[in-house]
């Protein structure tokens, strides 16, 4: 290279400008940016940088210019350093087309979908004030042209997203066994009704036979029956058939049935109308709006019968980002609106894209849009619907083609969530059959399993059933969690915490520890899963919920700490009235742990508390005498009410806290020297401060600590885990587990390997916060690296206070203890994972 950088008097290289180089050494650095940061089989560039380089900002869009006579625009597709053509300013560019852009109208062009690099060096183009975007058309078009883009993607086979780790392929039905009704009709977009008929449309043709008397441009029908004898029945209705050719007339693009209301989607409307149905198809309705900015072919987002199994309340509307059905596009994009307001034109939301905690970005202004899948000149019509066993998004998507009805390509990708991250289940830009100009899996006609599917399609001018199965993977398969719920037993009163899973009376058995607020602290002996006996540990804990078991005297017995209080076990604890309670002198306490603090190979207690803060306690010689308290933090704002967690964050051999929004280095090693590194952006404000449930774990197999979080005390917790990057505590990445929209107080927080498949899963409920209805949710790690997370809902109608799991029957699974905060009911939740045909043998007699 003959690249030739400029240094300042000191000897510093200037990194904003200055570089001399040719044509060539500037196209080999685009190059590098086209490799995603590698060069010669080695890193250069972080990977997620080299992204961001070609990536509009959110925080930055619609920023303000310093100077907008020349950088007209410029916030709304600036990089790092890069600008980028994110939202089609140039409108025959690909739109992930990325440049930087120096003196003299100098250029290194960056186009990863048509695998190009381009440099250019020169005089400065001559250009009117008003148009600084104008001058790069005339360059960048020929240069697109060339690449002949059409023929090099239709003969690409490359597929635009990673292979799913959840779905390894799919296997087909043969071409011959495909059901094909309705000819000379195409379209035929669906959505499972509450009558259990599956409704749906079809284009330029007469519909099922038997057939009708007059081609419709659009015309409504049912279906009903399995997807192997199904029956089609044309429905007429001429409030919304229309007549007409191609894009001439108006054709349905998306139906939707939520609430018994049926919902219909056209296109060719300029560019399309949304119109609906009271009486299941006989009468409809048009709005007087119409979405005039891109949208130009929407779909639903389709769910179970009458949109039983939504993730929310809102309904979700794709299409390729064109006004035209007829026009590809290099990206898809996504509306949203609540389900109760989808015929007001003011309620919709458009994505503009994730924040840096990977969750959605809305905005009301359609101009905003962000591409929520991108296949530069690929996107087009698509079908996309929600697997419930599988917990995946699948989305269909027709590649474009001369005539797709009888040739062409399919892609289906699948989802965690409605606006990503995509990964690819199947692609193939020549399938075995014509896969029309629309495809899409009805829910209804998903197997209990998840695993076998079949796409409606309108290939060859017909309504197409085609039978597949999903192929996944081996190692991901989707456990079927199953849990039988056993009543341990009620004692008298409320608010209930203080909980721990330990053998108290040395038997081999986990038994259950619970105790009142203020009040009385009980023991559970286990029996069997039915049989438990109630025993009284002791009165007035000096504690909120706080609670730990652990053997404070060394004596082989596990005794029970409760904030300010601890009770001795007298060794004899199923003959013992009460146990002997001692004053402590640590804090009454939301949240106690046992962990060895100061190194000396003991356990102390760790304590928080929203008005006093975070302190551990060096347990006395003799543990009936004061314990010795050192503060770590403060009380601070908002109060911490509680969510600590401790363990060895940074990999330095001692232990470190956790607590919420921020880290506490134990930077002596001996508990006595903490540092604060605020460094999570995490816990909603409630009614009293922050709380969360959370676990220091190896989430991802690392080998290092991540910190797992649900939110409490909130009417709308979140779950979600912080990858420690290094290992050492000082980058962070966030990972939503759970969104915000489903109104549980997330108060407990299990993690285990509950599926026995070697990774860590997660359990939570709802809480006493909970609006509506209470809900238990195990999280599945599938892929095991904490990037995959299949949600069950294991109960419905149940609350979860201060849970707490382990082999509570010793059969080789882990199982749940749990109760409510109000109301005494105490739980065991028993894990059918491993022989759950086995009937429970009494272990004591």
């Amino acid at each position: 290279s003959s690249a030739s950088p400029k240094f300042d008097d000191r000897g510093t290289f200037v990194g904003s400008s200055y570089v001399y180089a040719t044509a060539r050494d500037f196209a080999r650095f685009g190059l590098l940016y086209l490799r995603g940061g590698m060069w010669n089989g080695k890193r250069i560039l972080p990977e997620e940088f080299v992204k961001q380089a070609g990536t509009p900002l959110p925080a930055v869009v619609g920023l303000p210019e310093v100077d907008p006579k020349n950088y007209g625009n410029a916030s709304d597709h600036y990089g790092l350093l890069w600008w980028n053509n994110a939202d089609g300013t140039l409108k025959n560019v690909p739109r992930d087309t990325y440049w930087t852009w120096g003196l003299y109208d100098s250029l290194i062009v960056v186009i990863p979908s048509l695998d190009i690099v381009v440099a250019r060096a020169g005089q400065s183009w001559p250009r009117k004030s008003a148009g600084h975007y104008d001058v790069l058309q005339p360059f960048l078009e020929p240069v697109v042209a060339a690449a002949d883009k059409s023929q090099a993607r239709s003969e690409s086979a490359t597929p635009p997203y990673p292979p799913s780790a959840l779905i390894s392929g799919i296997e087909w039905a043969p071409p011959n066994s495909i059901v094909r009704q309705a000819p000379g009709s195409d379209n035929w977009p669906m959505t499972w009704g509450d009558d259990d008929a599956l409704y749906t449309a079809y284009g330029d043709g007469k519909g099922f036979e038997p057939l009708i008397d007059v081609k419709l441009s659009m015309g409504l029908a049912k279906v009903v029956g399995t997807a192997d004898a199904f029956r089609g029945f044309n429905l007429r209705a001429p409030s919304i058939e229309t007549k007409g050719d191609g894009a001439s007339g108006k054709k349905a693009s998306g139906m939707l049935m939520v609430d018994g209301t049926l919902y219909l989607l056209a296109r060719n409307a300029g560019n399309s109308q949304l119109a609906w149905s009271t009486d299941h198809g006989a009468t409809w309705s048009w709005s007087d709006w119409k979405f005039t900015t891109s949208f130009g072919c929407p779909t639903f987002l389709n769910f179970g019968r009458n949109y039983a199994g939504a993730r929310d309340n809102f309904v979700y509307i794709y299409s390729q980002d064109q006004d035209s059905a007829y026009l590809p596009a290099d990206r898809m994009v996504l509306a949203r609106v609540a389900a109760e307001r989808i015929k007001q034109q003011a309620a919709y939301e458009f994505f503009a894209g994730k924040n840096e905690h990977d969750q959605p970005l809305w905005t009301a202004e359609v101009e905003k849009l962000a591409a929520v899948f991108v296949h530069p000149g690929r996107c087009y019509r698509s079908g996309i619907s929600y697997n419930e066993a599988l917990k995946r998004y699948l989305w269909c998507q027709v590649i474009p083609g001369p005539d797709t009805r009888f040739e062409g390509g399919l892609g289906i990708y699948d989802a965690p969530q409605p606006w990503g991250p995509w990964t690819t289940v199947f692609f193939t830009e020549k399938w075995d059959v014509g896969p029309g100009e629309t495809a899409s899996i009805p829910t209804k006609w998903i197997s209990g399993d998840g695993q076998t599917i079949h796409l409606a399609f309108s290939g060859d001018d017909h309504f197409s059933v085609r039978r597949a199965k999903l192929l996944v993977a081996q190692s991901e398969k989707i456990a079927k969690p199953d849990f039988r719920v056993h009543e341990i037993g009620r004692p008298t009163g409320n608010s209930f915490g203080q909980t721990s899973a330990v053998d108290v009376d040395n038997d081999g058995d986990l038994d259950f520890i619970s105790g009142r607020q203020f009040g009385t602290v009980f023991w559970f002996e286990q029996q069997d899963a039915d049989r438990w006996i109630q025993h009284l540990i002791g009165e007035d804990a000096r504690t909120d919920v706080g609670g730990v078991a652990f053997d404070v005297d060394d004596d082989g017995w596990v005794d029970q700490v409760s904030g300010g209080t601890w009770y001795r076990n007298p060794g004899n604890p199923q003959q013992a009235e009460r146990w002997t309670r001692y004053e402590n002198g640590a804090i009454p306490t939301h949240d106690n742990l046992a962990a060895d603090i100061d190194g000396d190979g003991k356990l102390d207690l760790v304590s928080n508390l929203d008005k006093a803060g975070v302190f551990w306690y060096d347990i006395a010689d003799d543990p009936t005498e004061l314990w010795i308290e050192h503060k770590v933090f403060g009380v601070t704002t908002p109060q911490c009410h509680g969510g600590i967690a401790v363990g060895d964050i940074d990999g330095d051999g001692d232990n470190d806290i956790a607590r919420i929004d921020r880290w506490l280095e134990n930077a002596d090693g001996q508990g006595e020297i903490w540092i604060e590194r605020k460094i999570f952006d995490f816990g909603k404000v409630g009614p009293w401060g922050i709380q969360t449930r959370s676990r220091l774990v190896d989430v991802d197999a690392d080998g290092d600590l991540d910190l797992l979080q649900a939110e409490g005390d909130v009417l709308d917790g979140r779950v979600a885990w912080f990858e420690n990057l290094q290992g050492n505590g000082k980058q962070w990445e966030w990972h939503l587990i759970k969104s915000p929209g489903h109104n549980q107080d997330f108060h407990s927080l299990c993690v285990a390997d509950f599926d026995n498949d070697g990774d860590i899963d997660i359990f939570s409920g709802g809480g006493p916060l909970t609006v509506g209805e209470h809900q238990w949710f195990l999280w599945e790690n599938s892929d095991g690296k904490g990037k995959n997370w299949v949600e069950h809902v294991i109960r419905r109608g149940l609350r979860t206070h201060e849970s707490v799991c382990g082999d509570v029957d010793g059969d080789g699974d882990i199982d749940i203890l749990t109760k409510p905060w109000r109301g005494a009911r105490h739980l065991f939740v028993e894990n059918l994972l491993v022989d759950p045909a086995k009937p429970t043998a009494s272990k004591k007699d």
